[in-house]
């Protein structure tokens, strides 16, 4: 701070801050040029601790106002040092009066000064005081805790000069935790957790100051503290009540990293009496602030439909961001829910496009739910009279790319059911393996019901008719001389298949 605004007055007078004038500004300063005298007074001021030369400051301050007893920067400066006691007698009524007067001149210097003073009713920054407030300092010795953790920011904030091989900071913030400070306590738990500010790591420790800030009030070491109970960590045991009790604190004084726990709590019923509702209210606002933890656990709540109290909208939001975020698991509910209309309005158009590509990325109930609304649409349309063999051809394709899935996404019963329906399409005989196998569409079928019964042998499965069914094709399939236009067998297709197969999700 105090390099960044005493730039600001030497950028208000057209000179960089140096460390040390040159000797031309000094020639002209000592000349009686009152922009040189002013600009060396910055330069004395803005020089490095141990290097700052006040005395030679106040006296360039001085000529400048001998010369011009108007000149706006010198007189703020002039306060400024009159302000502080720092190179002339220490006088506030005068220094005040002396920075007001060159604030409503306008001069940049002079108001970057006054908006300090009235900012922090001191100016300790803009330059750094010697020593501290008599005031604050003896309310800070006399054990006010407040005082003694002002007095630590002040010396951090440089707006009180160091000692030489002393450390303020960190005695006053000791002190300040030891009066019961609940700020300086987290602050000791956190020196201690990350063996930070001068400590050592000592968990122990940690938790201990971390307990006290907890019970004095601090809401960061409320949140904090709950969720260790939540999940039992740092040598604590689970603990919902506990972890509740403090949560429930930390979310009242504003601390958005609890919401979501707190949420989850009350929603669940765990520490707490149960009330869905408002438990909702709190995830739903914690994933809106961007919390992904709640967005999973609304989405794996969707799944349950466990979360119908919630209004659709809010749903419908959180759904539709995770897909945005390329969610699958997102995607999925959204189109199933979209599909067959609970919780959202019902839009099929919208759901398939959902539903394909989760069902692609391995989801079983999004596979499940296109198996659903081809197989229908495949019925209807063989129920009618004169159905197009076009539209039989599109849907039939279709019901069977969905089977093939639901039985890669699914478990041995449904690749059982899978590779039974897919074996519906055709059950070729030996001599009519061949040509089967030459029609691309029955092809898939044949090559995809074989991969998956062999998924359920493998997984343990037993029905007879099943496994008979898969061993008279694998020896068809090693008797046949039938080879495609790439020279590979059936045996070969079916390798393929099942490499293509990803492990289910479970």
């Amino acid at each position: 701070m105090i390099r960044r605004l005493l730039l600001v007055f030497s950028v208000c007078v057209g000179v960089a801050a140096a460390d040390v004038p040159d000797a031309d500004l000094l020639r002209r300063a000592d000349a009686g040029d009152v922009a040189a005298c002013e600009q060396a007074a910055q330069v004395f001021l803005a020089k490095k601790k141990g290097g700052r030369d006040i005395t030679k400051a106040a006296h360039y301050i001085r000529k400048a106002l001998a010369e011009n007893p108007a000149a706006p920067t010198a007189k703020a400066l002039l306060g400024m040092l009159h302000f502080q006691g720092r190179g002339v007698p220490l006088d506030r009524e005068l220094g005040r009066q002396l920075i007001t007067e060159a604030a409503a001149t306008g001069d940049g210097a002079a108001k970057e000064i006054a908006r300090e003073l009235e900012k922090r009713g001191h100016l300790s920054g803009l330059l750094p005081l010697e020593r501290p407030e008599p005031k604050l300092l003896a309310r800070a010795e006399e054990g006010d805790p407040e005082a003694q953790w002002q007095l630590a920011e002040e010396y951090i904030n440089a707006w009180i000069e160091n000692p030489a091989g002393g450390n303020p900071p960190k005695e006053w913030r000791e002190r300040a935790a030891e009066s019961g400070y609940a700020r300086g306590q987290y602050w000791l738990s956190e020196g201690y957790r990350q063996g930070a500010y001068g400590y050592s790591k000592d968990p122990a420790r940690a938790l201990l100051w971390l307990k006290r800030a907890a019970e004095g009030g601090h809401p960061e070491a409320q949140a904090r503290l709950g969720g260790m109970y939540l999940r039992g960590e740092g040598g604590l045991k689970k603990d919902d009540k506990e972890a509740a009790r403090l949560l429930k604190a930390a979310v009242i004084e504003g601390r958005t990293d609890a919401e979501f726990y707190y949420g989850q709590l009350l929603y669940e019923g765990r520490g707490v009496p149960q009330n869905k509702e408002q438990g909702a209210l709190h995830i739903y606002a914690a994933e809106k602030r961007g919390d992904l933890e709640a967005r999973r656990y609304i989405l794996a709540q969707a799944k349950k439909d466990a979360l119908a109290i919630v209004d659709s909208a809010q749903l419908k939001r959180v759904l539709e961001q995770g897909v945005k975020d390329n969610d699958d698991t997102a995607r999925a509910y959204l189109g199933i829910r979209l599909y067959t209309g609970d919780g959202l309005p019902k839009d099929v158009a919208a759901a398939l496009p959902l539903l394909e590509k989760a069902a692609e990325s391995g989801d079983f109930s999004a596979a499940h739910a296109l198996v659903d609304h081809y197989g229908k649409k495949l019925t209807e349309l063989q129920r009618q009279s004169q159905p197009d063999r076009s539209d039989i051809n599109r849907e039939t394709e279709n019901y069977r790319n969905a089977l093939i899935l639901y039985g890669r996404n699914g478990h041995k019963d449904q690749r059982l059911e899978a590779a039974k329906a897919l074996t519906n399409f055709i059950l070729p005989t030996a001599p009519e393996m061949k040509a089967a196998l030459a029609e691309p569409f029955l092809a898939d079928a044949i090559v995809y019901s074989v991969a998956l019964m062999r998924f359920y042998r493998n997984e343990g499965g037993t029905d007879r008719a099943g496994l008979a069914w898969l061993a008279a094709m694998e020896k068809q399939f090693k008797q046949s001389k039938w080879t495609d236009a790439d020279g590979e067998t059936a045996l070969d297709l079916v390798r393929y298949a099942e490499e293509s197969f990803p492990l289910p999700k479970k």
